[in-house]
């Protein structure tokens, strides 16, 4: 028995190690590098219209020039498809039967959003992303504004070799030196839908058009024609609010950096500002590279209503002063650093009044904070039913402490003769 026992074994062992039963070859397959979900522009409101960016085999070695398109349009940036469907599985699904080799979703890096998808709602489609095996949370999601996530595609990368990782750069590496955006990925926006008391936001994805320089013999062309050449590129701007699953307006390139002051993701940046120069008494321009900052929400019940305590603390050092030839004392650098706490006052404030007054989205987590810290208070209040016709009427005090620490390889201004 003992012997029959180790047979049944070595056999089981040989049957399982055979090899993958459901193996593809990866030349069988279709990689996709980024993934776009629309509403259709015809046709059945209800549907959904999925795009995909797949890049040829050999593309990621080679320049920009030997890229292969969908025959719609030479500039996209590897190989587009689209399909549509009832559901985005039933799209993908309509999509495979255009598609020589199978779908891979795994490695895609980005999800683009149509703005009209996006402000139509997005909650048909999160079920799915949230289901599939193959959609990595890690994927970063994006709204194009005023576009659609199939016009996207046709942005050709300059600096990189495929779309996808361009934007992920971006977004990453990039515009966080401006802050003037909000990096977000699948993860942080499912976890953002399903908390009380805080709306998501997702960054905004535009569409630049670039004049193409041309060569001197086309030149007399060109002018016969009187039609500039332009290429496309992606800029990042601002930031898509949204209240619920739905989109509900933008924010600009100062509303976003006030929101993210409030939110303490603010790591970098330039403010400019005009302060009134003691000697002089004339208005002098001057520019702080943000070097440090932190930001501190707090929350307490006055009089029985909440109250939103923000605190931002700050670093920087001077950039730029715009007048040569005044030397910058300690009253000079004394009024920079109002000013800059000024400015960062302001941007907030834009920021809180959009939000607050326009769309009535807790974007700031301030109702998951009151949450937090008085559960007493938010559940004899319901506030878990009530807080979006609260929010806009909510009390935020914002304290600024900004200083200016450096001012630069050089003490003073240059003196110009």
């Amino acid at each position: 028995m003992k012997r029959k026992f180790i047979y049944i074994c070595l056999f089981s062992w040989l049957i399982l190690a055979g090899g993958c039963w459901n193996r593809i070859e990866v030349e069988n397959l279709a990689i996709a590098s980024a993934l776009g979900i629309d509403k259709p522009a015809q046709g059945d409101s209800n549907q959904v219209l999925v795009s995909i960016l797949v890049e040829k085999p050999g593309e990621a070695e080679e320049g920009g020039g030997g890229r292969g398109t969908s025959g719609a349009s030479s500039q996209m940036s590897g190989w587009v498809n689209f399909g549509e469907g009832n559901s985005v599985e039933d799209a993908i699904r309509n999509l495979s039967t255009t598609t020589s080799k199978r779908l891979f979703l795994d490695h895609s890096r980005v999800i683009i959003l149509g703005e009209e998808k996006a402000r139509g709602g997005v909650g048909d489609i999160i079920d799915f992303l949230v289901r599939s095996r193959f959609i990595r949370l890690r994927n970063l999601l994006l709204v194009a504004s005023e576009s659609t996530a199939l016009d996207t595609f046709s942005i050709t990368p300059e600096l990189t070799n495929i779309f996808s990782e361009e934007i992920n750069d971006l977004i990453t590496l990039s515009a966080p030196r401006g802050a003037n955006t909000h990096a977000v990925n699948l993860k942080d926006f499912l976890i953002d839908l399903s908390i009380y008391g805080k709306e998501a936001v997702l960054p905004l994805l535009e569409i630049r058009k670039v004049p193409v320089e041309q060569s001197p013999e086309n030149a007399s062309a060109a002018s016969e024609n009187l039609q500039q050449k332009y290429k496309k590129n992606a800029r990042l701007k601002g930031l898509a609010v949204f209240k619920g699953d739905k989109m509900v307006g933008k924010l600009d390139d100062m509303e976003t950096k006030g929101f993210l002051w409030i939110i303490g993701e603010s790591h970098s940046g330039t403010l400019t500002f005009d302060i009134l120069h003691p000697e002089t008494k004339k208005p002098v321009q001057a520019t702080v590279e943000m070097t440090r900052a932190t930001a501190e929400i707090d929350t307490e019940i006055s009089d029985g209503k909440p109250v939103i305590r923000v605190k931002i603390d700050t670093e920087g050092n001077l950039g730029e002063f715009s007048e040569p030839n005044i030397p910058i004392l300690p009253g000079v650098m004394e009024l920079v650093d109002q000013g800059y706490a000024r400015n960062i006052r302001e941007q907030v404030k834009l920021a809180l009044n959009k939000c607050q007054k326009e769309f009535q989205s807790d974007i700031f987590g301030f109702g998951a904070r009151l949450r937090r810290q008085h559960l007493e208070y938010w559940k004899q209040n319901n506030l878990q039913e009530n807080w979006t016709n609260i929010f806009p009427e909510i009390e935020v005090q914002v304290e600024v402490k900004a200083n200016v620490r450096r001012s630069g390889v050089v003490l003073d201004s240059i003196e110009l003769r």
